[in-house]
């Protein structure tokens, strides 16, 4: 009798979408190259996005025009490594566009699902609506999200169940790319003798000494940065659990239990063995998997 009587109130509450607030800070739309993209009306999360943007134009172009291409022109860096550096540079910054513009897997209010499945949902106050268990309601952006990690004001968006793995690319090559940067920052500086290609006009070589001051601090502590992120992401997929999660309840030592890396890899970035190859690749389209409750196209 208790279970029909909570079954009736859910079914009660799936009855009423008029009631039902919509998130008034997440907007939707269709792009010709990129599809169907989700944008976050953030005036902050913006700015903050807009100055990662900042940071990945600074490096590179200082990167490629005050060291690499003279360097180059001189024989001591080979066609390559220029090819894999811009190749990195262009993997990051498409992992940034896509992690802030993926839907990370916000939960439709007028979601239907069976009395069954009902069961095992909670009820959001917030959306006044029903979500599957580990779905967390971010006030930032005004929705629930499935299997939400955390919100990054510096994508602009959520880090949730769709763009995860998106997420953790980024990661991957602002990791990679602040460490070549470094290196080449040190190679400049200890290596490399005085060079004779730059044009000695240009305004960024005559006041080079000042850009690669600059670029070596932010390389360092980016790479820094995101290598810590990169372990935390990494430990996280081990145990199956979320930085949100970490914050709510510490986990118990005596009850952590490590999935193995293949396995854990294999759900976040999708189930098709045949295309493995795809997931360094940002662009791919990642494959819906069921965790326990139906899955649902956002």
């Amino acid at each position: 009798m208790k279970s029909m009587r909570n079954a009736g109130e859910l079914m009660e509450l799936l009855q009423l979408p008029d009631k039902i607030p919509r998130p008034l800070a997440v907007s939707t739309m269709r792009c010709p190259l990129l599809g169907r993209i989700h944008f976050v009306r953030d005036p902050k999360g913006i700015m903050q996005l807009l100055c990662v943007f900042i940071y990945w134009l600074y490096g590179t172009f200082s990167s490629l025009f005050i060291i690499i291409l003279p360097r180059y022109a001189e024989g001591y860096i080979s066609g390559i490594f220029v090819t894999a550096f811009m190749s990195i540079s262009l993997l990051c910054l498409t992992s940034l566009v896509r992690v802030s513009t993926l839907n990370p897997g916000r939960i439709p209010p007028s979601t239907a699902v069976s009395i069954h499945e009902n069961e095992h949902w909670t009820y959001c106050r917030m959306c006044n609506s029903m979500r599957p268990q580990r779905a967390h309601h971010c006030r930032r952006c005004g929705q629930c999200v499935m299997r939400m990690d955390h919100h990054c004001p510096w994508i602009n968006n959520c880090v949730g169940e769709e763009n995860h793995y998106a997420f953790f690319l980024l990661l991957l090559y602002a990791f990679l790319l602040s460490a070549v940067v470094f290196l080449l920052c040190m190679l400049h500086f200890w290596v490399y003798p005085k060079c004779q290609q730059c044009d000695k006009d240009a305004f960024y070589v005559r006041h080079s000494i000042w850009f690669l001051y600059l670029l070596t601090l932010l390389a360092a502590n980016m790479t820094l940065v995101m290598g810590i992120q990169l372990i935390g992401q990494h430990f996280n997929l081990l145990i199956d659990r979320t930085t949100l999660e970490n914050m709510q309840q510490s986990p118990d030592p005596n009850r952590i239990h490590l999935r193995s890396t293949f396995t854990a890899y294999e759900e976040m970035c999708g189930r098709k063995r045949s295309m493995m190859f795809l997931w360094l690749f940002p662009c791919k389209r990642k494959t819906v998997i069921s965790r326990g409750v139906s899955s649902q196209t956002v």
